[in-house]
């Protein structure tokens, strides 16, 4: 249903909101727009070069109760992993500890209103509060209702930026999960990332202490975020292992993601072949299973065999870490990413690589491994990481020293109280 308010009333709400000048309204003595033929203009053109960034259309609201908008591209179940969960559970928690709504806005696809539950029930929470969902497509034919008691938890710069098209800066929150500049070689994406990244926001919260330092320390620093930011470090709920018992080949997981330059699928491969050829895996004891999706068909020289999985549910991703002997993860930023601590939290040993400040893993467990970015020194590491999944006993001593948080609400309740404070 259309807002009552006129275009001119909901012009000057907009404004306000966004703390700039009033245009003219059509009414005033500013001349009409001609129409335009040939190349298009540069704003029709510079419009149509940011359309994933593009303001969400809003009309005003008048609601005397707190509502907490997270806005993110997607909650199917192939974005649900990592950021978009965390998001997810902080915008549950928060809106739990301040009594606010929460309210779901996502851009490229309709929202799948059971991810919420699922999400939470995953990592053993529930939210009972009022929870709606919205899909507000780039294009801009959905107008979005915003109250005076809005705030809006963004998840990665592109919707900052879409929220600071929208709103003010001082209603934004962001969730910061990684170096986002470093997704992009250096370029129009990448200013405008390191732009959303140094916005005024009302608070950043920033995934790992490690992140952190890594943003605010350095000649890479954000300006400002020391400021702004709030650390927190994720938690892993784990799981009990499925022994194999002796019945079965070992599982290596690879972390195969070729279509995510970060994860540097080639650089594994290369590793992986490698070590085989060198006999550090032995295709009678081991198999690899290339977890992440679309990874091309690959055989090895040596007879290990690759099994590829596709996509999976949350449960069914949990479930099949439980059969895993031992991984390997490589991200080419500074975050740890995910996958080695949910390895690390069942006691699985893991491989993964150096990054600028992230260059030893242990203070989360010792079954995660690090070794720097060159060829022989990942074989290495597949060396020390085959012999560590072989001694069960320090694997269980490893699990029973580690200091991995295994309960979200622990680990966000001082992000949260912060949180609260901002209305």
């Amino acid at each position: 249903m259309r807002h009552p308010f006129n275009s001119e009333e909901r012009m000057r709400f907009r404004r306000k909101a966004k703390g700039t000048p009033l245009r003219r309204s059509s009414g005033s003595s500013e001349p009409p727009q001609q129409s335009h033929k040939g190349p298009p203009t540069a704003d029709d053109w510079l419009k149509a070069r940011w359309a994933a960034v593009s303001a969400i259309p809003i009309f005003p609201e008048s609601m005397t109760q707190r509502r907490i908008t997270i806005v993110t591209d997607s909650i199917g179940p192939s974005s649900l992993f990592g950021g978009v969960g965390t998001a997810l559970i902080l915008g549950a928690l928060w809106a739990k500890r301040s009594k606010a709504r929460l309210r779901i806005v996502t851009r490229t696809e309709a929202p799948e209103t059971g991810a919420l539950a699922r999400v939470l029930a995953a990592n053993n929470l529930t939210f009972d509060g009022q929870a709606e969902f919205r899909h507000h497509p780039r294009d801009g034919h959905r107008e979005l209702a915003v109250g005076e008691h809005d705030l809006f938890l963004s998840t990665f710069w592109g919707t900052t930026r879409a929220l600071l098209n929208t709103v003010g800066a001082k209603r934004i929150v962001s969730l910061l999960q990684d170096d986002e500049r470093m997704f992009y070689p250096y370029g129009d994406e990448r200013l405008e990332c390191e732009l959303a990244m140094a916005a005024p926001l009302r608070r950043v919260v920033v995934n790992t202490m490690l992140l952190r330092d890594h943003l605010t320390t350095g000649a890479g620093a954000i300006d400002g975020l020391t400021e702004r930011a709030i650390a927190f470090e994720p938690a892993f709920i784990g799981g009990a292992r499925k022994p194999d018992g002796g019945e079965r080949k070992r599982r290596l997981l690879f972390y195969a993601r070729p279509h995510n330059l970060r994860n540097l699928f080639a650089t594994g491969v290369a590793a992986l072949s490698e070590a085989i050829l060198q006999g550090l895996l032995d295709s009678e004891a081991w198999e690899v299973h290339f977890v992440g999706g679309d990874a091309p068909e690959i055989e090895f020289r040596g007879g290990v065999k690759v099994i590829r999985h596709d996509m999976m549910g949350w449960r069914e991703y949990k479930t099949f870490l439980t059969s895993i002997d031992a991984g390997f993860v490589l991200m080419y930023t500074p975050h740890p990413s995910y996958p080695p601590l949910d390895l690390a939290a069942m006691g699985v040993p893991v491989l993964t690589n150096q990054c600028g400040l992230k260059t030893d893993l242990a203070r989360y467990s010792a079954n995660i491994l690090s070794a720097p970015l060159a060829p022989q020194t990942l074989v290495e590491g597949l060396g020390r990481l085959i012999a560590l999944a072989e001694d069960r006993d320090r694997l269980e001593k490893n699990l029973a020293e580690d200091h991995i948080c295994r309960d979200w609400a622990q680990a966000l309740d001082p992000v949260v109280a912060d949180l609260d404070t901002l209305w």
